[in-house]
């Protein structure tokens, strides 16, 4: 998920579409800093003065895409949410378009926690939760191809099962690239084609 984020920010990267972590404690201070990071606005810019100039950066045709927004999330604080306040004011000020990626389990939270009725709101913004996108939890066989033909894998439909098993293991999609990249190393160090072998053997199962 994150990936993605960052590489559709790298796409539209014209200073309107930007990609933020959440930070690690819920606070205001820490949040407003990090959008106004990403705007380039200095640090000795604090407080509302920090909130008046990312105001003024943020316009309709924005995108501010925000990564693990369940950090943000302040449990049984009813609708003190005090960041996810700020930033529904700056959808509502500027009309920009806001993009929060979560966890999969944080949905069972907006759903089912003291506050759901709070984030019933954004929920409605987005079109209700059958519009929420939802990336699956395994990559699908197609994507798996995709990936693999990348790295210029040979003969990619032969190996398939294996690479979706590779997908299963704790770590999931992660694992894949890993594969592939280690396989990739070994592979050029003996100036070869990438084979099943080569990653077989980065992954110390086989010997090449």
């Amino acid at each position: 998920k994150t990936s993605c984020g960052k590489h559709y920010a790298h796409l539209h990267n014209s200073g309107k579409c930007i990609h933020i972590e959440a930070p690690e404690k819920p606070t205001m201070g820490r949040f407003v800093r990090e959008l106004g990071n990403a705007y380039r606005i200095p640090d000795k810019v604090n407080g509302e003065k920090l909130r008046i100039r990312i105001s003024a950066n943020v316009k309709a045709n924005n995108t501010i895409i925000i990564d693990n927004i369940q950090r943000l999330y302040k449990p049984n604080q009813g609708w003190s949410q005090e960041v996810f306040n700020y930033l529904q004011k700056l959808q509502d000020d500027t009309a920009c378009t806001i993009i929060m990626i979560a966890i999969p389990d944080f949905e069972d939270t907006l759903k089912a926690g003291a506050e759901r009725g709070y984030f019933e709101q954004f929920v409605g913004r987005v079109g209700g939760w059958n519009d929420v996108l939802r990336l699956p939890d395994y990559p699908l066989r197609e994507d798996i191809v995709e990936i693999a033909e990348a790295f210029k894998l040979q003969n990619v439909d032969t190996h398939l099962d294996y690479l979706e098993k590779l997908c299963r293991q704790p770590g999931r999609i992660r694992i894949l690239f890993n594969a592939l990249q280690k396989g990739k190393r070994l592979a050029d160090s003996k100036d070869q084609k990438l084979t099943i072998k080569h990653i077989k053997a980065a992954q110390g199962e086989e010997e090449t």
